[in-house]
């Protein structure tokens, strides 16, 4: 059995860095062994304090621990005998560097042209570090402006020391619908106009309407043909929308309009009957 002081060993290492919520296996070399030899590890936040507290259940040559602070940590040998202990002269060090949290959100969609900032501390925001932003889950392709970015998956990395963190998030732009009226026209009085309508983006069809009283061949129709009424005729004019359907999300419907300007017809006078002036000084017409 053991007499007087055991002999304590010594630490399998000095010191550890770790990051936070990480497990260190602490372990002890060379100390005295027996059946009447008892282990402790004990830990303290401060190498200089005492005495170090006891940890519950911490009774072999190594242990476990994922501290959240930095701590020191030493194993007290006893000869239950002698009722005499020791410990290392050198306790192990754990250093706890804080893992950062990382806060992400899908940012709400935007209507093409529209780009989004995920920069924005309602997208992504972290406790501790910086951020850094790609376009792969590999992060190896920086975002060239993450102030400014379209649609697609993007991947953030939160760095603090050597620990980090990382996540995605997922920018929607919904593609606007777009339509074209033509542009402004004039018609004689008593014709028609082949209106040029254009629409696309996310919109699926199309409704014209007028200002004045005339109607359209078929409204739902970007190319159709309008005919001025007798009230259009009067006025001299009308504006011609052309309006889209309102596409799937928030982006709405859009609409564009044309004016069409309708000249009376030119009046020719009646100049008389012809007339031979060869021996005529002057005439009356």
């Amino acid at each position: 059995g053991c007499a007087g002081t055991p002999t304590p060993g010594s630490s399998s290492a000095s010191s550890y860095s770790i990051c936070s919520g990480a497990t260190v296996s602490l372990s002890n070399t060379g100390a005295e062994s027996g059946s009447d030899i008892t282990y402790q590890w004990q830990s303290s936040t401060n190498l200089f304090a005492y005495p170090y507290s006891d940890i519950s259940g911490a009774t072999s040559t190594s242990y476990d621990v994922t501290p959240s602070v930095n701590t020191y940590y030493r194993l007290e040998v006893t000869c239950t005998t002698s009722a005499l202990s020791d410990n290392a002269n050198l306790p192990s060090m754990v250093t706890v560097t804080t893992t950062p949290t990382l806060t992400l959100n899908n940012p709400a969609a935007v209507c093409s042209p529209s780009t989004v900032d995920i920069t924005d501390a309602a997208v992504s925001s972290t406790n501790v570090g910086t951020l850094a932003y790609y376009t792969d889950a590999g992060l190896s392709n920086a975002v060239g402006d993450p102030t400014q970015v379209g649609a697609g998956t993007y991947y953030v990395e939160a760095t603090n020391s050597s620990c980090t963190a990382n996540g995605s998030v997922v920018v929607t732009v919904n593609s606007a619908a777009t339509v074209s009226a033509g542009v402004n026209t004039t018609i004689c009085e008593g014709s028609t106009h082949a209106t040029l309508g254009v629409f696309g983006g996310a919109a699926s069809s199309i409704g014209w309407t007028t200002s004045g009283t005339g109607t359209f061949l078929d409204d739902t129709d970007p190319t159709t043909t309008y005919t001025p009424s007798a009230g259009d005729n009067t006025i001299g004019s009308v504006t011609l929308t052309i309006t889209t359907d309102n596409p799937v999300g928030f982006c709405g419907s859009a609409s564009d309009n044309m004016l069409l300007t309708i000249d009376k017809p030119i009046t020719v006078s009646n100049a008389g009957p012809d007339q031979n002036l060869c021996d005529v000084t002057t005439t009356t017409l």
